[in-house]
This record gives structure tokens, C-alpha cells and sequence, in this order.
């Protein structure tokens, strides 16, 4: 999955159904951080780690991988409703780029 697929997920109000399959209704949205593999780009494909997996590590190395933090979900959310206020104006793709844009500048 890429971070403009997962935007699909937030979009269409399937968070809570995404985060029981991925066995973490029992973790705070602001406990669950996403990680990018091997790089921060548009192209990457993401991971859902929990900080106590991860002990909030920028950088994690999982199973031969070097994977990038880049926001919890909560931060996600926050970031772009709030912040960064985009909306139906832009596609998924679009966001996600703003996104990752924020977190490597403005973070």
C-alpha cells in the first residue's frame, strides 16, 4: 500500500475497518505510525508500526529494511484537515505528496 491508498481509506471513512485488520483496535490513532520503505517518496510503500514496536524511531530497520517515519495516523488526519486544509480540491496522489512535503520541511 502507498500513502495515497491509505488516503483512499481515510476518505471513505474505513479507518476503524483498516486499523481492526491490521490487529490495532486496541492502539491509539496517535500510537500508530507510518512507516515509508526504504525512502520518504510518493512511490514508497508504506507500513503501520505502533510506537511500542518501534520505541518511535525515525528510522527502523525491520526484516532487512530501512523504513522512514513519517506521521502517527492521528498526525495524518490532523495535518490534512487542519493544517495543511486540503480538501476535495486535491486527489489522493496531490495529498499525499503535501504530506510528505510537511513532514520532511515543517516537522
Amino acid at each position: 500500500m502507498k500513502l495515497d491508498d491509505f488516503l483512499n481509506v481515510v476518505d471513505e471513512n474505513r479507518l476503524e475497518v483498516f486499523i481492526i485488520s491490521k490487529g490495532l483496535e486496541k492502539t491509539e490513532l496517535w500510537e500508530i505510525i507510518i512507516y515509508m520503505n526504504e525512502s520518504i517518496d510518493i512511490n514508497s510503500e508504506i507500513e503501520f508500526l505502533t510506537v511500542e514496536q518501534t520505541d518511535d524511531q525515525l528510522v527502523f530497520h525491520k526484516e532487512n529494511k530501512k523504513l522512514f517515519a513519517l506521521f502517527s495516523i492521528g498526525n495524518i488526519i490532523e495535518e490534512l484537515y487542519e493544517t495543511l486544509q486540503l480538501n476535495t480540491f486535491f486527489n489522493n496522489k496531490e495529498k499525499a505528496q503535501r504530506l510528505i512535503e510537511y513532514a520532511i520541511n515543517d516537522t
